[in-house]
């Protein structure tokens, strides 16, 4: 079993600090509760790339460097389709060159003693509560197979699990 989210993000520490967590991520919401923290791992080329069209690609850390450790609190939705906020009450910055291992996808789930993680020697500071996602009063339209699959991920269920039935 694991008990860390390892994200490779365009975040900076500080927008991640300010905003209570990292957002816009694709995570199966029940496993990603099982876990007691987020280690934020930069993309700085994605970031350096994004940053005049992305408002969160703050981050400026090296490529694959761990650079920020948070106490997850909750997983919520992020106010993007099918993505998820990752709360935390706590930070603690670290310096951890070349910590992302280079495998596809953004988000691995591992445990925080295989990073090198002494979480016994961190720096924690508490963090606000997350700023809250606007709620929109647009509704959102999804196809049946859209929303199958948005409720297989949420819940971690096969997709062939999943069955829609309208009545009318």
């Amino acid at each position: 079993m694991t008990d860390t989210m390892l994200v490779l993000t365009v975040e900076g520490a500080d927008t991640i600090i300010a905003q209570g967590g990292s957002q816009h991520w694709r995570v199966t919401v029940s496993r990603a509760r099982q876990q007691k923290y987020l280690v934020c791992a930069q993309n700085e080329r994605k970031a350096l790339a994004e940053r005049d069209n992305w408002p969160a690609a703050t981050g400026t850390e090296p490529h694959g460097s761990g650079f920020l450790v948070g106490v997850i609190s909750d997983i919520v939705p992020s106010g993007e389709p099918g993505r998820s906020r990752i709360c935390i009450s706590k930070v603690a910055r670290i310096a951890k060159p070349n910590l992302w291992p280079r495998v596809f996808g953004p988000v691995l789930y591992r445990n925080i003693a295989d990073l090198g993680i002494d979480l016994a020697t961190l720096k924690w500071q508490h963090v606000r509560s997350p700023t809250p996602i606007p709620a929109t009063d647009a509704p959102v339209q999804m196809s049946d197979a859209a929303l199958k699959a948005a409720f297989a991920a949420n819940h971690g269920v096969p997709l062939e699990s999943v069955t829609v039935t309208i009545r009318l």
